[in-house]
């Protein structure tokens, strides 16, 4: 990143890098609303797997009920997901350092709209007797999902994140020492 020094520099390299950052979090958004309803459908499965005594005494028709409420929660995930994740606020509040660049899971706003998921399958699961140990985890894909890669998509978030804040931070600096320099110049004047 290159250190502009002028206002209208500092607010360039602004507008350039909010453009690439909005267009980040629509990508990770398109991720997320690809993967997660199939998050869903995979660990409902894996539940009745898991637990073949269970799944043994559930009749077709519960099965079929099964798939079917496993889908809409995808959905309704979704749904939610997009409405909780669509401001910009969310996503610049203040996170952790990440100890994975290639995570959000830093991002404890955002992170804790994606983990609404966990909640509404565990709830599924135990409606038809298929509690595990573990409660179902949400793990952002390592494979592509609809031609976009969740770990590069991540470290270019955090990476934007910080350019972003340091370029506000300038600019913050260069309006003090602006308004100082005017203050500074009337007082010798007078």
């Amino acid at each position: 990143m290159e250190t502009p020094t002028s206002p209208e520099e500092l607010d360039e390299q602004l507008t350039l890098r909010k453009e690439r950052f909005r267009q980040i979090i629509t990508d990770i958004r398109a991720v997320l609303r690809d993967d997660l309803p199939v998050f869903v459908e995979r660990e409902a499965k894996a539940a009745f797997l898991a637990h073949p005594e269970t799944a043994a005494n559930l009749s077709g028709e519960q099965v079929r009920d099964l798939k079917q409420r496993a889908k809409a929660v995808g959905e309704r995930a979704v749904t939610r997901l997009e409405e909780a994740l669509s401001g910009e606020d969310i996503w610049l509040e203040p996170a952790d350092e990440p100890a994975d660049a290639r995570s959000l899971v830093a991002a404890r706003g955002v992170w804790n709209q994606v983990r609404h998921v966990e909640e509404d399958l565990s709830t599924l699961l135990r409606e038809f007797g298929l509690v595990g140990d573990a409660a179902p985890s949400y793990k952002a894909p390592v494979y592509f999902v609809g031609g976009r890669y969740f770990p590069a998509l991540a470290e270019h978030y955090w990476k934007l994140l910080g350019e972003l804040r340091a370029l506000e931070t300038k600019r913050a600096e260069l309006d003090k020492r602006s308004v100082r320099e005017r203050l500074e110049t009337r007082w010798n004047e007078a």
